[in-house]
């Protein structure tokens, strides 16, 4: 198989490189002898504002650089002419390469290249594979976020964006929020794969083992930040937090350069604590020195677009407590999931320097959270388990999994979530199944309760999946991947609207329903979102079943009607400001 990475923000090529697409080109290589692989990447070094012309090692693959004239400042007009002149560039070496590609493995982003190579994928019928690494517009917007205006600036950003999003083959990226927003505008694609930056484990740990570059007394307490200095960082805060502590114990290291090092520097000083910036670190020693600390810090500022990131594998992987300000939901129920450790109010010192008393003062709590960090990176971070999804699911053009469940092309999901009890009429979908007799069809199951054992029991001959109760966002991630879910809740239940109602529509997927609330009934009617079956009929079900399951448009439509009527009805981020207009 003839397979092209494009991926404009690649790193030096070396033998430390921790790069995405490095790693992914030589598992590829590595495990079949019939992969040619090669990387197309800029002349230009985003981290370094630097030119390249060759790697810095050798590799078993073709590595070719694309001119780009570059740019200094991470958000500026040159950087966007920078970029659109990169696209035009790749797209002519693409246009006229020796042979067409089997596979486009395309890095989002940046926009301009991806978007000309989605075009020309389509018409060429090649196929094209993207993985979303960060949302743009959405990230220069937090920077750049004046009223109306910036949304009419970004508006030819968001279009590319989506004009990418809706012609990929398949969807993968970092996190699961991103997979959401590139199946928004796609039509082609009914499931995702989410696989995060991730590092190897092994190889994190034979780095971790060296000599770090800064020696640490025995009473101190090392506070680590791996990352940019830049606006999406508050490292501001994280020093103001320190000084309203006034611990001399509690040393900030801070690996990593930006536009605000300077500035940062500086605050440092003049808010009296003890900070030590190193700069930029070759990967190994980051890996060593990041061990060498007790806590990590991921200040992410307010509104930011970020969701999984390079750094929260490397945080977890060295075993170390982590304080998060960050809002994305994702990476916070990844930190209460796992008790690695505590999230923050943002923008909020005096929370961070609680949290900071608490992880310093108490090390036996500190090393049970490090422990779990490490659990979370074996479980959830290392490279060589969670990459194989990549080759295995996307570039082979196989089954997609989720959460251990591989999802065959052509199969329809049903989608249950919720307690296995009293409440809910389990075996009225089962009959319903039964009837509707559809060789494509399965049922998933997730949830536990007092009747599991007895609906397991119910359900054999048919194909249903159980689960058990998953964590909330590998929950969510399963839903994504459901094509129908269905709401039995029995004819005598008081139950009016419930969690999994959101949950339903904020997956995007028509509902079958059973449930009698008449204001349940009221809003699947009024959005048009699904279906309302009589409460105790399994041919009212069969039929609804059968029906959506045919009925790809329709599904598609209801689909889209119910996500439209979570954004509406369902997002806490808007609906419970009315609460809080209660309290004033």
């Amino acid at each position: 198989m003839d397979i092209v990475i494009i991926s404009e923000f690649c790193e030096d090529f070396s033998i430390t490189d921790n790069d995405r697409f490095l790693y992914l080109a030589k598992m590829l290589v590595r495990n079949s002898d019939d992969n040619k692989v090669e990387i197309v990447t800029s002349s230009f070094r985003h981290t370094t504002k630097k030119h390249r012309r060759e790697p810095l090692a050798e590799w078993p693959f073709k590595v070719t650089f694309i001119e780009e004239p570059g740019y200094r400042k991470n958000v500026c007009i040159k950087r966007f002419l920078s970029h659109y002149i990169w696209g035009k560039n790749v797209i002519k070496y693409i246009r006229h390469r020796d042979k067409k590609p089997d596979v486009v493995y395309c890095a989002v982003p940046s926009l301009t290249g991806p978007y000309l190579v989605a075009k020309f994928c389509e018409k060429e019928k090649i196929r094209f594979v993207i993985d979303v690494q960060d949302l743009w517009p959405e990230a220069f917007q937090m920077v750049v976020n004046i009223p109306l205006l910036s949304d009419v600036v970004f508006a030819p950003f968001k279009t590319l964006a989506n004009g990418i999003y809706k012609r990929a083959d398949a969807i993968c990226a970092v996190s699961d929020t991103y997979c959401q927003r590139a199946l928004r505008v796609n039509k082609k694609v009914n499931t995702t794969t989410t696989v995060f930056l991730g590092t190897e484990l092994s190889t994190f740990d034979k780095f971790a083992a060296e000599n770090p570059i800064l020696e640490k007394n025995a009473d101190e307490v090392w506070l680590a930040y791996c990352g940019t200095l830049g606006s999406s960082y508050d490292i501001t805060c994280v020093i103001d937090a320190m000084a309203l502590l006034d611990d001399s114990k509690i040393r900030l290291v801070v690996m990593g350069d930006g536009p605000r090092l300077e500035e940062f520097k500086e605050y440092s000083i003049n808010k009296r604590i003890r900070a030590e910036f190193v700069g930029r670190l070759q990967y190994n020693q980051m890996c060593s020195l990041v061990s060498a600390c007790d806590i990590a810090v991921n200040p992410i500022s307010h509104m930011a677009a970020q969701s999984i990131i390079n750094k929260h594998a490397d945080y977890a992987a060295s075993g170390i407590s982590v304080i998060s300000t960050q809002e994305s939901d994702e990476y916070r129920s990844l930190i209460e999931q796992y008790q690695m450790g505590f999230n923050c109010k943002n923008n909020d010192a005096n929370d961070l320097a609680e949290k900071l008393k608490v992880l310093s003062v108490d090390k036996e709590l500190r090393l049970r959270m490090g422990e779990n960090s490490r659990k979370c990176a074996a479980e959830r971070f290392d490279r060589k388990a969670t990459y194989k999804l990549l080759e295995e699911s996307v570039l082979t053009n196989r089954g997609r999994r989720y959460c251990g469940l591989v999802k065959n092309k052509g199969e329809i999901w049903l989608g249950y979530s919720g307690t296995l009890g009293t409440s809910y009429n389990l075996p009225l979908v089962f009959e319903a199944i039964r009837k509707a007799k559809l060789k494509n069809l399965r049922f998933i199951v997730m949830g536990d309760g007092p009747l599991e054992r007895e609906y397991r029991k119910q359900a054999e001959g048919l194909a249903v999946i159980f689960t058990g109760r998953l964590p909330y966002e590998q929950m969510c991630g399963v839903l994504l991947a459901c094509d129908i879910v269905v709401n039995p809740i029995i004819g005598s239940s008081v139950a009016t609207i419930i969690n999994k109602h959101a949950d339903y529509a904020a997956s995007g997927k028509p509902v079958i329903n059973t449930q009698r609330s008449e204001e349940y009934q009221e809003l699947i009617i009024g959005e048009e979102m699904g279906i309302n079956c009589g409460c105790n009929s399994e041919d009212n079900l069969r039929d609804a079943i059968v029906g959506l399951s045919e009925n790809i448009v329709l599904r598609r439509k209801m689909g889209e009607h119910s996500r439209s009527c979570a954004e509406r009805l369902f997002d806490r981020a808007n609906t419970y400001k009315l609460l809080c207009d209660q309290l004033s």
